[in-house]
């Protein structure tokens, strides 16, 4: 498998993980000037910002400690400008910031780890 298709795999089973534990997809893949989110979801009045990130295996780290302050950053300034764009009246929202993780290990049990509110 290409590392493009494990990439979209990994994406998909965080989509599925997710609408599980009740959240709708709002947006998958928002692009914008400012960099790009995976996975944008919403659960009543809370809104989450997913990073999806997969690892073959942990010789450089694990998937989690892939997601440097630099990602981070851009991940934060791609959010502030979607809410700013789409959701202008967000006084009503509670924002956060996941990250979902998948390794070789636990791809086919197509059980990530989810760490809520990784930043």
């Amino acid at each position: 498998m290409k590392k493009s298709e494990r990439g979209h795999c990994a994406e998909q089973i965080a989509l599925t993980f997710l609408q599980q534990n009740r959240f709708s997809l709002l947006h998958q893949n928002y692009y914008c000037r400012f960099g790009e989110i995976d996975i944008i979801a919403q659960q009543q009045q809370l809104i989450i910002f997913v990073e999806v990130r997969y690892r073959k295996n942990n010789w450089y780290g694990n998937a989690v400690e892939s997601v440097t302050k630099v990602k981070q950053d851009k991940i934060t300034l791609t959010a502030r400008y979607y809410i700013h764009e789409q959701l202008p009246d967000n006084q009503n929202f509670d924002f956060r910031f996941d990250v979902i993780a998948l390794s070789s290990l636990n791809i086919n049990k197509k059980l990530p780890d989810w760490i809520q509110g990784a930043w």
